[in-house]
């Protein structure tokens, strides 16, 4: 879904100074590494002590990347088997 949304964005069109207009192409792109590293990881290495299953830093790391997209793909593959499901009509 993501891969096709960024496929049909006009990019041509896209001018940030329009939207924002102290924020370039290089500053979305920084607060886009700063978002990622600051919203995911540092949480789940804090929480690292509390969780057994989690032994290494680099489990942890690991775990912070695809933890929260696995936990979201998770419930929304669950939503949809609840809709989807004919059940007792």
């Amino acid at each position: 879904m993501f891969v096709f949304f960024g496929f049909v964005i006009p990019w041509r069109k896209f001018l940030p100074h329009d939207v924002t207009p102290n924020c370039g192409p290089w500053k979305l792109t920084g607060f886009l590494i700063l978002v990622r590293l600051f919203r995911r990881f540092p949480i789940v290495l804090a929480m690292k002590w509390f969780i057994p299953d989690i032994r290494t830093y680099r489990e942890a790391l690991f775990c912070g990347h695809f933890g929260p997209m696995g936990v979201g793909a998770w419930f929304l593959a669950m939503e949809a088997r609840g809709e989807l499901a004919l059940g007792d009509v």
